[in-house]
């Protein structure tokens, strides 16, 4: 569970799609179709949800590996769809693991 701002709510980390670090702050998106911010520290929090399926795939986008769906773009950015139309783009370096998670699928 992630603790938020500015009133204190606990999230299921089973309903976050993913999270973004964004200016030291942790935007928190659910599949609930609400977002969240928090103020933990994003490292903080990776190595939480490293263990719960999430995969860092830029230098600040983890996403859930549970709401991957099975298309990559292979274009000029390369991105992964995740929970309804929301693409991510995925570093060169992430890439190559992204694939290797949906072949095992």
């Amino acid at each position: 569970m992630l603790k938020t701002i500015p009133e204190n709510h606990f999230i299921k980390i089973e309903h976050i799609t993913h999270i973004q670090d964004i200016s030291n702050l942790i935007v928190i998106y659910t599949n609930q179709s609400k977002n969240y911010i928090s103020e933990e520290a994003f490292n903080k929090v990776e190595k939480v949800l490293n263990e719960r399926g999430f995969i860092k795939v830029n230098h600040n986008t983890m996403i859930n590996t549970t709401f991957i769906r099975n298309k990559l773009n292979l274009g000029h950015k390369r991105s992964i769809n995740i929970f309804g139309s929301t693409y991510i783009n995925v570093s060169r370096r992430k890439f190559q693991l992204l694939k290797n998670v949906l072949k095992n699928r």
